[in-house]
């Protein structure tokens, strides 16, 4: 792999221009080095003198350098134009222009929808009707005059333009139209974390721990969750609850006896009055029975998850998944003939080996199950992921043609009555894209939307979960619980106080 050294007199910059050169770059190693003898086959550099500023590359057949003075005197807008015309300096010199502009953080939505709120509000009086009525499909209806003024402001303040800022007004007013029905800074939304899974998938960033390995611990974990719990109800009394989402790892890894006792506790120690959404993820066909299905129909759950994240027995082999295409297949079957009719499907683009044909496959044989969401995720490699290694180790490299694979699962969505209705991204994300969720109207992902606009605070409980505190002046705080299962269990008591300090000012 070749290597790029980022060259900077000033710090501050290192996030922004690592991000976007990673973007446009994204075969190359960028790193930040102040080694002049350390090999690298090219040189960026930035040379910040108070307001006046160097851009110079000198890369393969690339070489060029710019130079321009930051007009802004205040530091956030000084940081918007630097970011601007970097990115313009490397659209130059590249030629290319990213699908997200110079967008390096992983919300655009959130971005889009606060541009429109803001052009609807500043436009009440005449836009009031029209702007708070919702089509058949759920969507806003926002007057085109509106729509244009939101694509010039993008553009400006993001180089944002093209598909992407179509797909994210799209999303965005859908959102709208969404969350006014729910109780946003008044309400909450609980999230319970299940840290284990049949075997740990390679590309896994998440608190993932093999379940064998922790059987003799399951009584204690779930021990510690109720504790938290408790906390939650004498602590949030105050607010409605939204939503409830138990994620993972892989939550039905527990046996239907601990299912039981877990989904018991929380329904009758929680607030269901005004839950509108109660999700469970059941990701892995190796972990659902027929028993398990039967636990879980005995609770209000009202969406489930089932993800097969390719349609290939080769990749799930290569990525760790202990089950085939053909158990998928069954268990999703099974799930549906318990009789959940909100069934949500993950798939991964860019998984090992994998080309846009295999993604054609993927989805052909999931328009045959007719899942009544999809989620589709890029592949983000983290530098010192496991996958990542084992990539280097066997000289391999992505080379899916990712928006050729977007474009077949955005039809392929289509195909199922399926809508776009959330997009969030993350980085080192293959193809500079995004995740995008899309649903039939009313099967929506509601912690989903919630989680990603950050409207309303999030409860979260679980070794290595992150709770989130949406303040109705918009400032936002976490505080996280550790994710070693014996340090969480031994610490539980510190991470009920560290709720207390983040809900309780």
């Amino acid at each position: 792999m070749k290597r790029i050294k980022v060259k900077i007199n000033k710090s501050e910059r290192e996030y922004d221009v690592y991000a976007l050169l990673t973007s446009f770059f994204p075969q190359t190693e960028i790193v930040t080095s102040e080694n002049d003898n350390e090999a690298c086959d090219g040189v960026f550099s930035i040379d910040e003198n108070g307001s006046n500023v160097k851009l110079s590359i000198n890369f393969e057949d690339l070489i060029k350098e710019t130079e321009f003075t930051i007009t802004s005197t205040d530091k956030d807008s000084a940081k918007k134009e630097f970011g601007l015309k970097l990115y313009d300096f490397l659209v130059e010199a590249t030629g290319l222009e990213l699908p997200w502009g110079n967008l390096t953080g992983i919300r655009p939505t959130k971005l889009i929808r606060t541009m429109l709120e803001e052009e609807i509000d500043s436009e009440a009086d005449t836009l009031r009707e029209s702007a708070t009525e919702a089509t058949v499909s759920g969507s806003l209806c926002v007057p085109d005059s509106v729509i244009d003024k939101i694509k010039a402001r993008a553009y400006a303040e993001r180089r944002l333009r093209g598909e992407k800022l179509e797909l994210g007004i799209d999303i965005a007013k859908r959102e709208i139209d969404i969350m006014s029905r729910l109780h946003g800074t008044d309400g909450y939304s609980v999230y319970v974390g299940i840290p284990f899974c049949p075997s740990t998938c390679l590309y896994c960033s998440f608190t993932s721990n093999p379940i064998f390995k922790y059987k003799d611990k399951i009584k204690n974990y779930l021990q510690a969750i109720k504790k938290e719990l408790e906390w939650d109800v004498s602590h949030m009394s105050d607010r409605y609850l939204d939503t409830i989402y138990i994620g993972g790892g892989t939550p039905t890894t527990l046996s239907p006896e601990e299912l039981d006792e877990l989904l018991g506790y929380i329904t009758n120690i929680l607030p269901m009055e005004n839950v509108r959404e109660f999700t469970i993820e059941a990701g892995r066909a190796d972990s659902i029975t027929k028993e398990k299905l039967d636990v879980i129909k005995k609770y209000p759950i009202t969406r489930i998850s089932v993800n097969p994240q390719t349609m290939s027995d080769k990749t799930l082999k290569t990525i760790g998944r202990n089950h085939t295409v053909q158990q998928f297949v069954d268990a999703f079957k099974l799930v549906r003939e318990a009789g959940f009719d909100n069934i949500n499907s993950d798939i991964i683009l860019g998984l090992p080996g994998e080309t846009v044909e295999d993604v054609k496959h993927t989805i052909d044989e999931l328009i045959k199950l007719a899942p009544d969401s999809l989620t589709v995720h890029s592949l983000a490699i983290k530098r010192a992921s496991r996958l990542k290694r084992w990539m280097d180790e066997n000289e391999l490299e992505i080379t899916m043609d990712y928006e050729e694979a977007m474009r077949i699962c955005a039809e392929g969505a289509k195909a199922m009555g399926l809508n776009p209705y959330y997009l969030y991204r993350q980085k080192q994300m293959a193809g500079n894209l995004e995740n995008t969720g899309y649903s039939k109207p009313g099967k929506e992902g509601l912690y989903n939307i919630l989680i990603m606009e950050e409207i309303q605070s999030i409860v979260a409980m679980g070794a290595g979960s992150v709770s989130k505190c949406v303040h109705a002046d918009g400032l936002i705080e976490r505080c996280d619980n550790v994710k070693d299962i014996d340090l969480y269990l031994s610490k539980i008591d510190e991470m009920i106080e560290r709720k207390d300090a983040l809900f309780c000012k």
